[in-house]
């Protein structure tokens, strides 16, 4: 009888678990979509706002030892360092209205006019995930977006 309680406790959780898949996978998509969209106003919009994207030199890995996931920290870089880092070989392969635009900026990254959008989803967990696996309420699910300015052009 015991054995028969414990498989059909596992059955639940992984039914349950199949289920929190599918809503994480929607409030995801909604999130997506709703930061793309936000990215896509700023985009076509005639009036430019600045950029706030920044220099990474680097990044320091979090408590999870892996590079580039969500609990690593950039490291910020400086003009100087970044338009030393800049192939200007290539630049100069590029087609002339190109080239003009990114060698009379100051700082190259502002020529790219990269705006940013985001969006956040609170995912309520069931109550078997909530009991067996994840002793959480609510899983917060987060997009970003970078877009560059179109300056108007529709």
């Amino acid at each position: 009888m015991i054995e028969l309680i414990i498989g059909l406790i596992a059955i639940l959780v992984l039914l349950a678990t199949l289920v929190q898949i599918t809503d994480l996978s929607k409030a995801y998509s909604e999130s997506m979509r709703t930061a793309r969209a936000q990215a896509g106003i700023k985009a076509m919009s005639s009036i430019e706002t600045l950029s706030d994207a920044s220099y990474i030199r680097d990044w320091q890995e979090g408590r999870d030892d892996k590079r580039y996931t969500r609990d690593d920290m950039e490291i910020s870089g400086n003009i100087g360092t970044a338009n030393t880092m800049i192939n200007y070989t290539l630049i100069d392969s590029a087609p002339p209205d190109i080239n003009n635009m990114i060698l009379s900026e100051l700082t190259p990254i502002q020529s790219f006019n990269l705006l940013k959008a985001s969006d956040t989803h609170m995912v309520p967990l069931l109550p078997a995930i909530r009991n067996f696996i994840y002793r959480k309420e609510f899983i917060n699910i987060e997009s970003e977006v970078w877009m560059t300015w179109t300056k108007g052009i529709y």
